[in-house]
């Protein structure tokens, strides 16, 4: 043996990432040889290859694994396709009648409001008319205003 080895082999053991690359790829002779010599490599070694069968062997696929998938797919169903639902008659008369009630009710609160507090009849009876607004002659209705082509009478006819 050469100094180096002799070196490696009594006082330094490779560093744990240097045994595991050994372990996948045993190329380098002075690991190999001191892992030879020094038990304490050997039980990492040995270690690192009952990690690695325990690996293999949880990740290895049940023998039957294709079939059952394969037959889960088969049973799956296809996606069906929506039905489109049409109001049927039964509701076109509910909405029908719920309008009904809704003019019906628009129709009274109207009629209620309109009947208030004022009354329209009384209220233009009470507004005297002008004096002004009485001595005017109806002949001026007749004529034509500026910026018309025909007078009020003339439209009416």
């Amino acid at each position: 043996m050469d100094e180096k080895n002799s070196i490696l082999s009594s006082t330094d053991c490779p560093s744990v990432e240097e045994l595991s690359l050994f372990l996948d790829v045993p190329s380098d002779d002075l690991i190999a040889e001191h892992v030879a010599a020094c038990e304490k490599c050997q039980a990492i070694l040995a270690a690192y290859d009952q990690i690695d069968r325990i690996q293999q062997e949880c990740s290895a696929a049940p023998d039957d694994l294709i079939e059952r998938i394969q037959s889960l797919c088969r049973q799956q169903s296809t996606p069906v396709k929506p039905l489109i639902r049409y109001p049927s008659a039964a509701s076109w008369l509910r909405m029908a009648a719920g309008l009904a009630v809704l003019a019906s009710v628009a129709c009274i609160l109207t009629y209620v409001a309109g009947h208030g507090q004022i009354d329209t009849g009384t209220a233009l009876a009470s507004h005297s008319v002008s004096q002004a607004m009485r001595d005017e002659p109806l002949s001026k209705i007749e004529q034509v205003l500026p910026g018309e082509v025909f007078s009020l009478t003339d439209q009416m006819r």
